[in-house]
């Protein structure tokens, strides 16, 4: 039954000594697969014994429901020493995707945890693709307002000015406030006057309708076009007088 697969799972999975811990725990009645996983991991980690998982042999390439693998799990609840296990084990599934288009990557970027961006990254992880809605690693990382992380992948590798089916990433930037990401955009050659998809706005015109100074303030220090209108003809400095947007 659905509890034996539970149980194989757990027996492939879990280091000894953590399914010597879990032996007394019934996990039959639970309807979600993945609070296991969640349980099996996080107490691999906790008992020392994450190294185990590579020499165990499932590396990377085992998967669980919604095409997860291993990594993606570790990768997603921010565990870089099990992480830099599985890597050293196999990168061969470094960019697996899941049944939503999703790299454990993209994963860890939405988190932000920019620890295992990092490793992952080293391991030659590809920071450009995207998941099935056109969402990257970089586009997430931004859209959180994950600044170290949004830092880490930059210096990765990750292309500001790649064309996207989403907004632009400085956009993205300008909408949620984030000031410090537009700066690091900026210096890594991030085109601070891309327009995006609504309104061919760009993010100077972004910035000034959401009422965000410092953003107005960062964009403009970044050589932003003060005179870039979007498809009404409407400017920073109008969008800046109707929604109050003062920048001393």
């Amino acid at each position: 039954g659905q509890s034996g697969v539970w149980a194989l799972e757990l027996e492939v999975v879990v280091p000894l000594p953590t399914r010597i811990i879990y032996s007394s725990f019934d996990f039959s009645q639970d309807t979600e697969r993945r609070m296991i996983a969640d349980t099996v991991i996080s107490w691999s980690i906790i008992v020392g014994v994450a190294v185990q998982v590579g020499i165990l042999g499932i590396g990377c390439v085992f998967n669980f429901m919604d095409g997860w693998t291993i990594l993606a799990w570790a990768s997603d609840r921010g565990y870089p020493s099990c992480v830099k296990r599985l890597l050293e084990y196999s990168n061969s599934s470094i960019d697996s995707k899941d049944n939503d288009g999703e790299t454990s990557l993209l994963k860890a970027a939405r988190r932000g945890y920019s620890e295992v961006v990092s490793l992952l990254l080293k391991a030659k992880a590809d920071p450009m693709i995207g998941n099935k809605s056109g969402w990257r690693s970089l586009d997430v990382s931004v859209e959180k307002g994950h600044t170290s992380t949004v830092d880490v992948l930059l210096a990765g590798g990750a292309n500001p000015n790649m064309p996207s089916t989403k907004e632009p990433a400085i956009v993205i930037a300008a909408r949620g406030g984030y000031d410090k990401i537009i700066k690091s955009l900026a210096s890594f050659g991030c085109d601070v006057n891309a327009k995006g998809k609504q309104m061919g706005r760009s993010a100077l015109v972004v910035a000034c309708i959401r009422n965000h100074p410092k953003c107005v303030e960062a964009l403009i220090e970044a050589k932003a076009d003060i005179e870039s209108a979007d498809s009404n003809g409407l400017t920073p400095l109008i969008w800046a007088s109707v929604h109050g947007t003062l920048v001393e």
